[in-house]
């Protein structure tokens, strides 16, 4: 027979105990969610997809959608939508570019190197020394882009970039016919190598690294926000969220105009990356705004974004304690304006994180940041 009074204690230790332990399943329910999800950047962020060419990072995006979405469709330009909410109601687009840097080799030389030509905004004075992965029918095939030693410029080249002509792409080949082999000719495709790429970098964790964080951490955000949105209440409220991946941002801001006129929303908010602006980098926060890794999503003011839609978010940060920073920006850049334009009556929104290193090899965002902006965001959506 239990004895009475010790039954007692155990139970009244369980309940004593309870809030503690459900807390830590909670918090570890939490962080392996996280992983999961932090899963899908990185496979994103693996994916080559130079502007243009997307389609890997398009399959990448649609397998994680449909988890708990409902896929619209993916155009002919390799735009992919997602919706969640009403059917037929006040239509809402989020969106970010999955499209990323990219080369097109021009020339082979006999000696079997290659000729290069940029296809987006690359910063030509990292290119010299940099390594570049050829995409082949095989995978992918790294380079190394060469130019002259310092012992044999000229003053002029010494404090000059170097110009695209004067660089080769070099592949380890002794000829013509070795480089062909390889499956590497004119038109071969080459980014940034894929496998340095760290999303959770330094002794916090918090850091993210990697050569297209321009724009798939924004992607990965428009994801974050479907999955964790209500949808009962986006029902209730008569909204049909939108949740896009962009292609051909890089290059003109090409797949925005197709996207915004097919969707057609009221209000359209992108997200995307801005220059940081420590001191430290040397660039005028008189000019660029005080923007800093860490310190919260970028609520960005300027001609294309909504003052309404800035204004509420800026309340709504302040309310709930959500850290943000302010951008101030020009027209132009980005998806935002190219929306505005293109759709019918659309009020449109920028949100930003910082980025350092931007369109170089390594781009540095930070975690923090990409919290906020999601909270933000479903707060936003909570008070519409």
């Amino acid at each position: 027979m239990r004895h009475p009074r010790r039954h007692f204690l155990k139970a009244f230790k369980r309940t004593l105990y309870y809030p503690r332990y459900l807390n830590i399943v909670m918090n570890k329910n939490i962080e392996k969610e996280m992983k999961e999800n932090q899963k899908f950047l990185e496979e994103l962020l693996e994916a080559p997809s130079p502007t243009g060419y997307e389609n890997a990072a398009v399959d990448v995006f649609n397998n994680h959608m449909s988890d708990f979405s409902r896929h619209a469709f993916t155009d002919k330009f390799q735009n992919s939508v997602f919706t969640k909410g009403a059917i037929n109601g006040t239509p809402i687009l989020l969106s970010g570019h999955y499209d990323e840097l990219g080369f097109l080799v021009s020339e082979v030389t006999e000696s079997g190197m290659c000729k290069i030509v940029r296809i987006s905004g690359e910063d030509r004075r990292v290119l010299p020394g940099s390594r570049l992965s050829a995409l082949t029918k095989d995978g992918m095939v790294d380079g190394i882009i060469q130019y002259k030693a310092i012992h044999v410029q000229t003053g002029s080249e010494y404090d000059s970039i170097a110009k695209m002509e004067d660089l080769c792409l070099d592949f380890g080949c002794t000829d013509k016919k070795e480089l062909e082999g390889l499956g590497i000719g004119v038109g071969t495709l080459m980014v940034y190598p894929k496998y340095e790429q760290n999303i959770n970098f330094g002794p916090s964790g918090k850091f993210i690294v990697g050569n297209s964080l321009d724009d798939k951490l924004g992607v990965y955000i428009v994801a974050e926000i479907l999955r964790r949105v209500d949808e009962d209440l986006l029902v209730k409220k008569n909204i049909t969220l939108f949740g896009a991946g962009v292609a051909g941002e890089e290059s003109g801001l090409r797949g925005a105009k197709v996207l915004a006129r097919r969707v057609d929303p009221e209000i359209s908010i992108d997200f995307d990356v801005c220059p940081s602006t420590e001191k430290d980098l040397g660039i005028s926060s008189a000019m660029y705004g005080d923007i800093s890794l860490g310190k919260g999503v970028v609520i960005e003011y300027g001609p294309a974004k909504s003052r309404r839609i800035g204004d509420t978010m800026k309340y709504l940060a302040g309310k709930n304690n959500i850290p943000y920073q302010i951008g101030v920006g020009r027209a132009g850049g980005t998806n935002t304006s190219a929306i505005q334009e293109h759709a019918t009556n659309c009020e449109t929104m920028l949100l930003s994180l910082p980025n350092r290193n931007m369109h170089q090899p390594y781009e540095q965002c930070h975690w923090d940041d990409v919290e906020s902006c999601i909270n933000l965001v479903l707060k936003w959506i909570e008070e519409l």
